[in-house]
């Protein structure tokens, strides 16, 4: 190998080794928490949590000098190295109470000396205090037979970060609890047979939103009872219990049973009997005195 080719190969080496070492002396920052882009549900006492990170050949220590945090790109707070901490490469955390807002940017500087500094990149803070609202939606019947079906629906609404889920809780009869995570205003459908036997059956539901707050509703209630029918017929409405009906009243005469008066049959009158009497009479003194002539 000639020496030109020597001479290269030399050089190539050195520009690897100084672009290295140039690399490894980069200082940098390091951001952990709050993650990008997460929420959070409330504005007291926020941990921002970072490392400030530099080769120790060119911190010439172990420690940087000062951090300063920045929100929404303005200066928030600033700490100096005179407590020993601010050590490279270790985590340090600033505590800051947020104001009203749904969202902020944050990032971190730190500084070794007044020529080398480093910036992290920008995250975003999204913030939701509030609670959701919403109710139970329960048909308008809610007693039901073990065989039929009941259905019952959750949910509602939050402005700032949206529904994340709904929980339908049901304490059966026999205090017995189901559980059911739905989607926003997602309708279930309950049989009696599934609620655990007859009697009381209470409704309870949990709204939660995207940032982690809950609002849980008024709580409701419908019955479930069994059949008692002749027929095992499945959906058959049960048969009504007869109550012996009392006893009627004998019927007057000329009184149908609606009630209505009727004409009874009439009796011969009085007059017809005279009548028949005098004609009796009259043939008996016609015959009489026809024999005397």
């Amino acid at each position: 190998m000639d020496n030109k080719n020597m001479l290269y190969i030399f050089l190539a080496v050195f520009v690897l080794l100084g672009v290295s070492f140039v690399s490894a002396a980069e200082p940098s920052v390091n951001l952990i928490s709050p993650e990008d882009n997460i929420w959070n549900t409330s504005t007291n006492t926020i941990q921002f949590a970072y490392q400030c990170i530099a080769n120790s050949s060119l911190l010439g220590s172990d420690a940087w000098a000062n951090v300063t945090l920045y929100l929404n790109g303005v200066l928030n707070k600033s700490f100096g190295n005179s407590t020993g901490a601010l050590k490279n490469s270790t985590t340090n955390t600033t505590f800051v109470t947020i104001g009203d807002t749904t969202s902020i940017t944050w990032k971190v500087e730190c500084w070794f000396n007044s020529t080398y500094s480093a910036n992290s990149t920008e995250r975003t803070l999204k913030i939701d205090t509030t609670k959701p609202t919403g109710s139970i939606t329960m048909p308008k019947v809610t007693t039901i037979y073990a065989q039929n079906p009941i259905k019952i629906k959750c949910g509602g609404s939050d402005a700032t970060s949206g529904i994340r889920h709904v929980k339908l809780k049901i304490t059966k009869p026999n205090k017995e609890t189901v559980e059911y995570t739905l989607a926003n205003q997602e309708e279930k459908t309950f049989r009696g047979t599934e609620t655990g036997g007859a009697g009381l059956n209470l409704v309870d539901c949990t709204i939660y939103d995207i940032a982690g707050n809950s609002y849980s509703t008024g709580q409701k209630e419908f019955n479930v009872y069994h059949r008692t029918v002749k027929s095992a017929a499945p959906e058959e409405e049960p048969e009504e219990e007869i109550t012996p009906e009392e006893e009627k009243a004998p019927e007057e005469e000329g009184v149908p049973e609606e009630g209505v008066p009727v004409e009874a049959e009439k009796a011969p009158s009085k007059a017809w009997i005279w009548v028949l009497v005098i004609i009796v009479i009259v043939l008996i003194l016609y015959f009489v005195l026809k024999k005397k002539k």
